[in-house]
């Protein structure tokens, strides 16, 4: 399981945990679930528990893992029941205003994290983030992991081994379309437009189109 270690004083490293089966938990079960896939087919891994309050988005994990015809895996509603399973790792895939405290709970009870985005907020929150994941020795990964893409993999090989000569510069950007999108207290999305032709009232604003961080 490789991850990238980031110090206070901004000194990138990178190790590996050596473990038979890395234990996993997955907390949010909507983002969560192409995690908890992914999660279950890797030889490496083992999901032992998921964890979501929308029964609906429990029910339809379970499916997902019954499809697979994967068994042993606990759900639980509350995070805190989550990390009484004693997972190695957990998937922190909840609602992104309480992600940097849920890392920090993680890391705190004994494990590593790996975050959904945005993680936090705040300077705050990130710099807390940090002193718990130095204090703890835990390991956390924001989900922004686009350098683990086969294809760049590929490309950082190649660029290793002089295949594209000597680069002087390279650059790259892509944009990343986000309609304004309101969400209910189920988690359902809305348009602007099916809010305002079904009259919606309990919904909200996600927080890509409310605060993007």
């Amino acid at each position: 399981m490789p991850s990238s270690r980031v110090d206070l004083h901004g000194t990138v490293g990178e190790e590996r945990i050596s473990m038979d089966k890395v234990k996993v938990g997955v907390l949010g079960l909507r983002r969560g679930l192409s995690h908890l896939r992914n999660f279950l087919n890797t030889q490496e891994a083992e999901v032992i528990g998921v964890a979501d309050r929308i029964k609906q988005w429990r029910d339809r994990a379970a499916e997902a893992v019954g499809k697979m015809d994967r068994k042993g895996i606990n759900f639980a509603s509350e995070f805190e029941e989550l990390l009484e399973m004693r997972p190695d790792a957990v998937v922190i895939a909840s609602n992104a205003r309480q992600q940097a405290a849920q890392a920090i709970q993680a890391m705190e009870a004994g494990c590593h994290v790996l975050s959904e985005v945005p993680g936090a907020f705040t300077q705050e929150e990130i710099v807390h983030i940090a002193m718990t994941c130095q204090r703890t020795g835990k390991q956390y990964m924001l989900a922004e992991n686009s350098s683990f893409m086969g294809f760049l993999r590929y490309w950082r090989k190649w660029v290793t081994e002089g295949r594209f000569g000597g680069i002087s510069l390279a650059d790259g950007e892509y944009l990343h379309y986000l309609p304004a999108t309101m969400v209910s207290a189920s988690g359902d999305t809305f348009t602007p437009t099916q809010v305002r032709e079904q009259n919606l009232v309990d919904v909200r604003p996600v927080w890509r189109s409310d605060q993007p961080p």
